[in-house]
């Protein structure tokens, strides 16, 4: 979905998006956690060493083992400024996604405005998890888009859905009700949390090949050998530079297509432009009335 920003408020945004990410990578350094840029952000990188232009947010990803290494030590390093959003830390944040926030800013997407989760400017924590290679990969990934899709039906009932017709119209009946019965018997997000978490890290004592997003609804497609992962690379992004996987290009033509290069057409760009944004801190520290 792509909606028109005013240009100062998407400049000062991803100005604040740019210094979340300096203070995490900071810290991640300091403890020696590795991460990477990927998707949206790894795209920017490459085509234009930094942000897409009509892009907003900066998605990063992170071996399993390293977001348990940073959960230990993210609330003393960066508890006074931010906030980690998780169903386990925030009883109304319904998404497998875990998001830095700045406290005292908000970012709420169109579809979470009822939500009462707090809902900030922020950077996307994407967590990999191991990935088996043979039968056992088509149950596990079944469960985590059940869950998945659970945790968007959690916060609204009005899901893009890709059908027409008959179909389209039974589709919308359903996420409408699957909503109101969520909401009816109270089902916690962070008990779909831990369920959704389960079926993740089911493979994660085993050796496998493979790593994938079961936040993504493409999870084959979002698998990447650890030889495709590492040793990680660095690319120009913005004023810094960030990491990104050793195969990237590859890693980005097997998700996006060969021609991932090539920008695409209006009516396919994509972002996340918000109903609510407040700048709050970011207003002093990044001199708002001067943008």
């Amino acid at each position: 979905m792509y909606k028109e920003y005013d240009p100062k408020d998407l400049d000062m945004l991803r100005k604040a998006e740019l210094l979340i990410l300096r203070d995490f990578s900071e810290v991640c350094e300091k403890h020696g956690i590795k991460w990477f840029a990927f998707a949206g952000a790894a795209i920017g990188a490459v085509r234009h060493k930094g942000f897409i232009p009509w892009d907003d947010d900066l998605d990063l990803g992170i071996l399993r083992e390293d977001y348990n290494k940073f959960l230990k030590i993210w609330e003393k390093e960066l508890g006074d400024k931010y906030h980690l959003a998780t169903p386990e830390t925030d009883k109304y944040y319904s998404s497998p996604v875990v998001k830095l926030m700045r406290k005292g800013t908000k970012f709420v997407p169109e579809y979470a405005v009822k939500s009462k989760a707090e809902l900030g400017i922020h950077i996307d924590i994407f967590v990999y998890d191991n990935y088996t290679n043979d039968e056992r990969s088509s149950k596990q990934t079944r469960k985590a888009r059940f869950w998945d899709q659970l945790f968007f039906l959690k916060t609204s009932g009005n899901p893009d859905i890709p059908l027409t017709g008959a179909m389209g119209l039974m589709a919308k009946i359903a996420c409408v009700c699957i909503h109101g019965a969520l909401k009816l018997f109270c089902i916690s997000p962070n008990w779909m949390y831990q369920r959704f978490n389960k079926v993740a890290q089911m493979y994660n004592s085993v050796e496998t090949e493979y790593v994938t997003l079961f936040q993504d609804p493409r999870i084959h497609d979002s698998r990447i050998s650890r030889s495709e992962l590492f040793p990680l690379k660095k690319l120009k992004f913005e004023d810094i530079t960030i990491p990104v996987q050793n195969e990237y290009m590859t890693l980005l033509e097997r998700y996006y297509g060969s021609d991932v290069m090539q920008l695409p057409p209006e009516e396919k760009r994509v972002n996340h432009a918000p109903a609510v944004i407040e700048f709050g801190p970011y207003t002093l520290e990044l001199g708002r009335k001067n943008l």
